[in-house]
């Protein structure tokens, strides 16, 4: 069977307004049993109606049961309703069946693989993020280390600063202390020498004095003799 020739062929299943699961299902046994894939295009082409999202999911329920209608095994047909299906079409089906397993299975795989570099892209994003909130910490753990150590060194410098304040502040008064008290001798020495100079000159002016007073007397008994004579 020649599934381009078939292909040409789709005949249009009318249905009222919206289309219906069964109708989906309907166009794909059709289109197995005259040879092209079930895809979502040529469904809708043999349909007549309804929009790729809303044959998609349809669809994808059709082959999902295709395996358990091909097996008859547990599913929603009996055997007998299994066994009903002319040869052609369960071969047709069974190729349809591995073609679209292998698909999802690709599918999944590709999802998968895009999940996987997804989450190893997230990964790669938390670790650098985490990296750089390592580095931030870092940073700022080593700045705080240098700004302790600058007021450690600020506090040395200040307590350092007032020690020796406190020092010159402490020999700024004994030098005024030993001022004062030289201050305070050198008064006293010029007082001493003021003194010791008025008593010098009034122990001059009476030792003078009494010179004078011997010269006078000496004098006196000089012309007294003279005039005894």
């Amino acid at each position: 069977m020649d599934p381009k020739s078939s292909s040409d062929n789709i005949h249009p299943i009318r249905g009222g307004r919206g289309i219906q699961e069964a109708q989906v299902w309907e166009a794909a046994d059709a289109l197995v049993h005259e040879g092209p894939r079930p895809t979502i295009e040529r469904v809708r082409q043999r349909i007549g109606s309804g929009s790729p999202n809303t044959v998609s999911p349809m669809l994808e329920r059709w082959f999902t049961t295709l395996g358990k209608r091909l097996g008859g095994r547990g599913g929603n047909l009996a055997d007998g309703e299994a066994q009903q299906l002319p040869l052609a079409i369960v071969q047709a089906a069974q190729q349809f069946w591995d073609v679209a397993r292998r698909e999802a299975d690709q599918v999944q795989l590709q999802k998968s693989e895009a999940t996987r570099r997804e989450l190893e892209l997230k990964r790669n994003a938390v670790a650098q993020k985490a990296a750089d909130l390592q580095q931030r910490e870092t940073s700022i753990e080593q700045a705080r280390v240098a700004l302790d150590e600058a007021l450690a060194s600020a506090r040395q410098a200040v307590a350092a600063m007032e020690t020796q304040m406190h020092a010159q502040q402490q020999e700024s008064a004994r030098l005024l202390s030993d001022s004062e008290t030289e201050e305070r001798r050198l008064r006293k020495a010029l007082e001493d020498t003021v003194a010791s100079k008025e008593a010098l000159r009034e122990r001059s002016a009476m030792e003078l004095g009494a010179k004078q007073r011997a010269a006078d007397e000496a004098e006196e008994r000089h012309l007294a003799q003279e005039r005894r004579l």
